[in-house]
């Protein structure tokens, strides 16, 4: 079986914290190439050569010929992309992001190829994705061949939307680490925090941070390791000013995967405080979280969609609801003082996704989904 997988994104490359899209090109059986980019500026991600050619002579051509054909010429995006999957013997195309198959999904049809519309989270959530997408979603739903949620949650969402319950798969993400890794750090007190991930509102990373602020309080040698960045940087930067918390939280900024990993090692309890944002988005099951739990870290986390799949409160971790900055100081405030149990509870997380949640069964779940469209 030949395999495309297809990417939609505005830089035309993979960015480092896009590791399960890696990974899925790299280790998904059967994947010949991976196009990443928008239409008409996609690039193949193993030679590095355009779909469209981007010379001078090439680009000429295209433009007299939609002046005198329209949209369906012979080198529009969908009509180039079309004669690859022909000519290349492609048996299935596996699109990343919702947004991705509804912009291929006319090339597949005419080149008479399966596609399966791999979801991750806004694109199933955000107000402004169904704005632009949702009637066109309907569409996809009716042709594609199968459908990927990463949640029980977001199969909901989908089957809301209009997808057939029989073509979705909830196919959770992976830790993508060695499962012989574990904690490095010392495991007689907790007090070192951290978090990991965009500084995004669906991340509301002012709430973990207000949480933490109480926790120093009365535990003043704690402290937040922030590893990422984003829009919502400002605003703690000016919590941290305001409230002379300068010493106590460390930012670590955007790190490559092997950085992030070293650090979560070396931590002695995870944060993950996800909101549905106010523009409704949600995330997926979120992949810090899986690989937080798998070193065997303590994790205090939200209620919230696809994180419900993986934690099981008092078992494998702690959970607290949506803007609970109360009970988020309570749990914070448990493993601090109880952390021969907070330390046990981060050994059950371990087994708990060696077993479940490895990158490994990720990737032969969706295989054997995909298998099974094409046999």
């Amino acid at each position: 079986m030949n395999i495309l997988i297809a990417v939609k994104k505005d830089e035309g490359y993979l960015s480092p914290s896009e590791t399960f899209l890696k990974l899925h090109i790299s280790k998904i059986d059967g994947v010949t190439e991976a196009l990443i980019g928008n239409p008409g500026r996609r690039r193949f991600h193993f030679s590095g050569k355009p779909l469209i050619p981007d010379n001078i002579a090439y680009k000429a051509i295209k433009n007299v010929s939609r002046k005198v054909i329209g949209e369906t010429h012979p080198f529009s995006d969908t009509q180039v992309l079309t004669r690859y999957l022909k000519n290349n013997n492609i048996d299935l195309v596996l699109a990343e992001y919702g947004s991705t198959a509804v912009e291929i999904m006319e090339a597949c049809k005419r080149a008479s190829v399966r596609l399966v519309a791999h979801f991750h989270g806004w694109d199933a959530y955000a107000d402004e994705m169904l704005d632009a997408y949702q009637d066109q979603y309907k569409q996809l739903f009716k042709q594609a061949a199968g459908v990927i949620a990463v949640s029980k949650h977001m199969k909901g969402q989908l089957q809301k939307l209009g997808c057939p319950e029989r073509k979705i798969a909830v196919i959770p993400c992976g830790a993508d680490i060695n499962t012989q890794l574990t904690r490095t750090g010392q495991s007689k007190q907790i007090r070192n925090f951290i978090l990991v991930g965009r500084l995004t509102p669906k991340k509301a990373p002012l709430v973990s941070l207000k949480a933490f602020h109480e926790i120093v309080k009365t535990t003043p040698d704690a402290k937040l390791h922030i590893v990422g960045d984003g829009p919502l940087k400002a605003e703690l930067d000016d919590y941290i000013a305001q409230h002379n918390l300068a010493d106590s939280v460390v930012f670590h900024g955007a790190q490559a995967h092997d950085y992030v990993i070293n650090q979560l090692q070396q931590a002695d309890c995870f944060l993950q405080h996800s909101v549905v944002a106010p523009n409704g988005d949600h995330e997926g099951t979120p992949v810090s979280v899986l690989e937080a739990m798998l070193l065997g870290l303590p994790t205090i986390a939200t209620r919230h969609a696809g994180i419900n799949d993986v934690i099981i409160h008092g078992e494998t971790g702690f959970m607290v609801d949506e803007h609970d900055i109360e009970e988020m100081v309570t749990q914070m405030r448990f493993v601090v003082a109880h952390p021969e149990t907070a330390f046990k509870v981060g050994s059950k997380a371990r087994e708990h996704i060696k077993k479940h949640h490895t990158a490994a069964m990720n990737i032969s779940n969706i295989e054997t989904m995909l298998c099974s469209l094409v046999d």
